[in-house]
């Protein structure tokens, strides 16, 4: 039993387990500020207001996790797989990759967000504030460049990093 007790000890204390705990405590500071900011989003709003930043927001979320399409797993899986066998340069190379087609993907879709907000705005959104659309649309493309930087940051095991620039967001939001 003690062996077990040991074991168990051992286990809550290695490096992968504090790992976990800073990203865990890193995601539930990201949803008590996601929280908190919805709160104060809903008080300064009209219902109507609040119902139109709510589909853009969710609008934001949906385009830039779509646009992951697997960029991020596969920036954790090579970056840190070439990272952790001393190949820093085709871990670079792979970051550059990823970075890059992120940013391409989210560009374009960013543009065309941005270009058809006229229409987006009324017909989507049903509102007549096309500006919004337009915002969301410069959102979408700085999500997803903060996205690859938390993926690459979790790839190179810096996971205090990792979970503030997860946050980052929603502490800037709030």
């Amino acid at each position: 039993m003690k062996q077990l007790i040991l074991s168990g000890v051992n286990l809550a204390l290695s490096q992968t387990a504090r790992s976990t705990y800073t990203l865990f405590a890193g995601n539930t500071l990201d949803a008590i500020f996601a929280f908190l900011f919805t709160v104060f989003t809903f008080r300064l709003l009209t219902t109507a207001d609040f119902g139109i930043f709510s589909a853009l927001n969710n609008f934001v979320v949906l385009s830039f996790s779509i646009l992951d399409v697997g960029i991020g797993s596969g920036l954790i899986n090579f970056v840190s797989y070439h990272h952790q066998r001393g190949n820093h340069d085709k871990a670079r190379q792979y970051f550059k990759a990823g970075l890059l087609l992120r940013a391409t993907f989210a560009s374009i879709f960013a543009t065309l967000t941005i270009s058809l907000s006229w229409l987006l705005a009324p017909k989507l959104f049903l509102t007549a504030d096309y500006p919004a659309v337009m915002l969301a649309g410069i959102a979408i493309l700085g999500l997803s460049i903060l996205d690859v930087s938390t993926f690459t940051l979790q790839a190179y095991q810096k996971f205090i990093y990792s979970a503030g620039s997860s946050t980052s967001f929603s502490l800037i939001r709030l």
